[in-house]
Parts: C-alpha cells; sequence; structure tokens
C-alpha cells in the first residue's frame, strides 16, 4: 500500500491517506481502496495509548520507593533501639528489655540480645555476691585463728587443756578455710567441665559413716539426732571416691545447718528403680532427710544454681557462698547420677542422690 501525510483543504488540518488497489481474480486492477484518517485523532489515540502504557510503569516504581522506604525504616528502627542500648547498657543495672519489632531475624536478634544482657546481669550479680561471701566466709576463721594465736602468745599459757584447746580451734578453721579452698577450685574447674574424676568400684558404706560421724562434731552443740540407716551388703557403685564423698558431706553439712536445736537428720542408704530418659534401671539410692524449714516448691531448682541463697532460711542460719549445693549437682551429673530435692515450706527437706552401681 501507498500512503502519505497531506494537508486537506476541506478539513483544514492534516490527515494521513492510505491508498490500496484492488484486484479481481485475474489479478487485474479493477479499482482502488483509499482510507483516510485525521492526523488529530492519531495524535490523541497515540497519547492515550502511552499513558495507557506508561502510567503503570510510574505507579509501579513510586510504589516500588515508598515500599523500599518502609522496609528500610523498619529495619533501621529496630537496630538503631538496638545499638542505642549497647551504648547505654550498664551491666551492674538491671537490663530493660527492647521491644521486639521488625521482621523475624531482627526480632531474633532483639531476644537474643534481650537474653545476653539478662545473662550476664545475673553473672555479675553472682560474681559480686561471690565475692562478698569469700570476704565473709574468709573472715571468720582467719579472724578465729588470729584470736587464738594473739592469746597463746600474749598469755603463754601454762594450762594444757587450754593450750590444746586453741591449737584444735586453729586446726578445725584451718580445715575450714581448706575447704572453701577445695570448693572454690572445683567452681574454676566446673566451668570448663575439668572435675578430674577417677571413677571406681567403692563401697560406699564406710564413707556414709564416716560423713555421719564428722556431721556428729559439727552439731554437737545443737543436740541434734543424728540417724544413718544403710541397707545391708549394700552393692558397690561406680563413683569417685574422694568426690562421692564431699558430695554427701555439702549435703549433711547443709541439713546440719538447717535443722533446728533438738531436731534431726536422717540419712539412708538402698538400691532404687529409677526413670531416666524412659530406661528403668537399678542405681543407688541415698536420702538425707532434715527437720528444718522446708524449701518452697519456686526456689527447688533456684537452690541448685551457683551464688544462690534461700530466702526461707532463719536470720540465725548462716549461709555460706551458694556453691556447694551447685558443685554437688555437677559433680553427681559428672558422675552418671541424679541429685534432687523433696520439701514441703515447714515440713524439713530430703534430698535424694542417685548414683550408678557398679
Amino acid at each position: 500500500p501507498a500512503w502519505q501525510a497531506i494537508y486537506s483543504t476541506g478539513l483544514h488540518e492534516q490527515i494521513v491517506d492510505v491508498a490500496l488497489p484492488a484486484f479481481n481474480q485475474q489479478a487485474q486492477v479493477i479499482g482502488i481502496v483509499r482510507l483516510s484518517h485525521r492526523m488529530s485523532e492519531a495524535r490523541a489515540e497515540l497519547s492515550t495509548l502511552r499513558w495507557v502504557l506508561v502510567a503503570p510503569f510510574l505507579v509501579g516504581i513510586v510504589v516500588a520507593i515508598g515500599l523500599a522506604l518502609f522496609l528500610a525504616n523498619s529495619l533501621a528502627q529496630p537496630l538503631l533501639r538496638l545499638r542505642y542500648a549497647m551504648a547505654h547498657w550498664n551491666i551492674q543495672q538491671p537490663p530493660e528489655p527492647i521491644t521486639e519489632r521488625g521482621p523475624e531475624q531482627i526480632r531474633a536478634l532483639i531476644a537474643q540480645f534481650n537474653l545476653m544482657a539478662s545473662q550476664l546481669h545475673e553473672l555479675e550479680g553472682g560474681r559480686r555476691r561471690l565475692l562478698a561471701s569469700i570476704i565473709h566466709e574468709l573472715g571468720r576463721p582467719i579472724g578465729a585463728i588470729k584470736l587464738a594465736a594473739q592469746y597463746l602468745v600474749e598469755y603463754h599459757t601454762d594450762d594444757p587443756a587450754t593450750t590444746k584447746e586453741m591449737i584444735v580451734d586453729i586446726d578445725d578453721q584451718t580445715d575450714h578455710l581448706q575447704t572453701m579452698l577445695d570448693d572454690l577450685v572445683l567452681l574454676a574447674n566446673s566451668s570448663e567441665s575439668q572435675f578430674g574424676l577417677d571413677i571406681q568400684q567403692v563401697d560406699v558404706a564406710p564413707i556414709l559413716k564416716t560423713q555421719v560421724d564428722l556431721l556428729a562434731l559439727k552439731v554437737a552443740a545443737k543436740k541434734i539426732a543424728l540417724v544413718c540407716q544403710i541397707m545391708p551388703n549394700l552393692p558397690r557403685a561406680a563413683v569417685d571416691p574422694t568426690r562421692f564423698a564431699q558430695i554427701i558431706s555439702n549435703l549433711l553439712d547443709n541439713a546440719g545447718k538447717y535443722t533446728p536445736v533438738e531436731g534431726q537428720v536422717t540419712l539412708t542408704a538402698a538400691v532404687a528403680n529409677v526413670v531416666a530418659q524412659a530406661v528403668h534401671r537399678q542405681m543407688l539410692a541415698i536420702e538425707i532427710s532434715d527437720t528444718g524449714p522446708g524449701i518452697p516448691p519456686t526456689e527447688q531448682e533456684k537452690i541448685f544454681q551457683f551464688f544462690y541463697r534461700s530466702s526461707n532460711s532463719s536470720s540465725d542460719v548462716q549461709q555460706g557462698m551458694g556453691i556447694g549445693l551447685a558443685l554437688a549437682r555437677q559433680l553427681t551429673e559428672a558422675q552418671g547420677g541424679q541429685l534432687i530435692v523433696r520439701s514441703r515450706p515447714g515440713n524439713g527437706a530430703t534430698f535424694v542422690l542417685y548414683v550408678p552401681l557398679a
């Protein structure tokens, strides 16, 4: 076809004129088909088509920019709050949790920061309590040793009984210091799970009796009744004898500490069926019961945390550094055993120690 843009004098505007020949069946030209169209109408249609094509593209760009700004802000604001919290965080002050907002990954990051801040604050509190406890616990035996030594130096007593009493007191306080030192060494090793255990087939009955006898000396002034019931022909246990003795010592000392005057501490040892991880097995069970104030349900797991001190103890009970029970549980679990507590406030407490049979 032939076409051209011409100016129509009749329409007084430019038109597009298209001419196309018409053929018959014998391929002979029999006429011409001519089509004329105003240029203004074509331009209007092209302009409309252009906007139909361009407008969605422009709208898409605007929406994309807006969405990008929204996402950037939703990412930036939580991160800015996190950065501010980190810059102004004081480990000695209780952390104020950051509100978990934003995408899932940002919320997870904030949750981890909140957890880390809480744990570090608790760790710092435990460290400060430990230092205070060490200072307090060291002060008592050192003071007693100092007084006994000064008495012996100043008075030069010729009374053998008095001299022996002072020397025995110095020896007792030295043993107390050694026990605290051993606990601190174990505390340091526990953070690295390095107890250096020597598991053996051990007859624990003599160890139990020895520890009960040692407790009798410590609580003689309180007139506490001590009951020791050990099953005849008690099987041997697979334990480290030194660490096992330390566990029993810690549990008995704890019972003696919280048992009132003329109360009772009972130790029983027998074989028991225990369910551990859906498996039934026989283990050696040692129960140590007291007639003290008991332990509230809310504290029965907390007492096995390092540096924790029960709020249920009376004012006349001298609390230690808060590591004895925590060490006892860790030492027990390191030997494949379990340590649990059963108690009701006002009805004493029973600590149950399960250790593997040899």
